[in-house]
C-alpha cells in the first residue's frame, strides 16, 4: 500500500491512527464493546476509563498517556454524551495531537453553567441512596429505550446491569467525579484555553428525539462546530450506537477513514 493510500485510510507510517474513546456517564454500561464496533482495518481503539477521583487535569493527562503508551503522535478522539464534552476539552488541551473528533450525543458548555456541577455534586452526597438509584435508573430507561425495540436482549440486560452497579459504593464517587470534572473544565485556568481549532474535521451525531438533550442543546453543540459534519439519526433516542449499531459504525468510520483536508491525492 502507498503512503498516499495510507493516509486516506486514516493511516501513518502503515499504522492505523489510533481512535481514543471517551464513553459516557455510565461508562461501560453504555456499552463495552466499542472496539468490536468501530476497530476495523486494524484500528487500535483505546476505552478511557473513569474513577471516582478523576479530577479533570488528570482525565486530559491519562488520555494524553494513553496515546503515548501506543506510540501515538496524533488520535482520533470519539466523545459519548459526558465523553463528548472531555473530549472537546482534550482537543483544547492537545490542539496539535486530535487529528479528529466525533462528537456523539454530547453538548456545549459556558462558563456560567459551572454552578449546575456544583449543585451536582452537593446533591449526590445528600441525597438517599435508594431515591438517587430510582431517579438515575429512571433517566437511564429513557436514555436506553430506544434499544428496545432493536435489541430487547441487550436492553434487558443494560438494565440489569445498571441495577447491579448503582448498588456498588463506587459507582457514585464516579459520578460525583464526573461532576467535578465538568465543573473544572469551566472555571480557571481550563477555562481560559483557547476553544478547539476551527479547521479541526468533527462528525456530531444526534438524535432526533433524544430525551436528554433538546433542540437547543444540539443547537448550542453545532454553533460551536460550525464547519462540523452532521449524522442525525430521527429515532435513535440518545445512543445510536446502540440503537442503530451498524449505521452509527459506518458513518464513523468513513469519517475517520476520509483523507485528511489538504492531503496529496494518493498515487497510482
Amino acid at each position: 500500500m502507498t503512503k498516499g493510500a495510507c493516509d486516506a485510510f486514516g493511516m501513518a507510517d502503515e499504522r492505523p491512527v489510533a481512535l481514543i474513546v471517551l464513553p459516557g456517564a455510565l461508562g461501560a454500561l453504555e456499552g463495552a464493546d466499542w472496539g468490536a464496533r468501530l476497530g476495523g482495518g486494524g484500528r487500535r481503539v483505546l476505552i478511557v476509563p473513569y474513577g471516582g477521583g478523576d479530577r479533570l487535569d488528570a482525565l486530559v493527562a491519562r488520555v494524553a498517556a494513553l496515546a503515548d503508551a501506543e506510540g501515538a503522535g496524533r488520535f482520533d478522539l470519539l466523545g459519548q454524551s459526558y465523553g463528548g464534552w472531555i473530549a472537546q476539552c482534550v482537543a483544547r488541551a492537545h490542539p496539535k495531537r486530535v487529528r479528529r473528533l466525533v462528537l456523539s450525543h454530547s453538548f456545549a458548555l459556558e462558563p456560567r453553567h459551572a454552578w449546575r456541577f456544583r449543585l451536582g455534586r452537593r446533591m449526590l452526597k445528600l441525597l438517599p441512596r435508594a431515591p438517587a438509584a430510582a431517579l438515575l435508573t429512571k433517566r437511564a430507561a429513557r436514555a436506553l429505550a430506544p434499544v428496545a425495540a432493536k435489541d430487547a436482549a441487550l436492553h434487558a440486560r443494560l438494565l440489569a446491569a445498571l441495577a447491579a452497579r448503582v448498588r456498588e459504593p463506587d459507582f457514585w464517587d464516579g459520578l460525583a467525579a464526573q461532576q467535578r470534572c465538568l465543573q473544572q473544565s469551566l472555571e480557571p485556568p481550563f477555562s481560559a484555553l483557547p476553544p478547539a481549532a476551527a479547521a479541526l474535521p468533527v462528525l456530531i451525531v444526534e438524535g432526533g428525539n433524544d430525551p436528554l438533550l433538546g433542540a437547543r442543546d444540539r443547537a448550542a453543540l453545532r454553533a460551536r462546530f460550525p464547519q462540523a459534519q452532521l449524522l442525525r439519526f430521527a429515532s435513535a433516542g440518545h445512543v445510536s450506537s446502540l440503537a442503530e449499531p451498524e449505521a452509527f459504525a459506518a458513518a464513523v468510520g468513513a469519517f475517520l477513514a476520509a483523507p485528511d483536508p489538504g492531503a496529496a491525492a494518493p498515487r497510482a
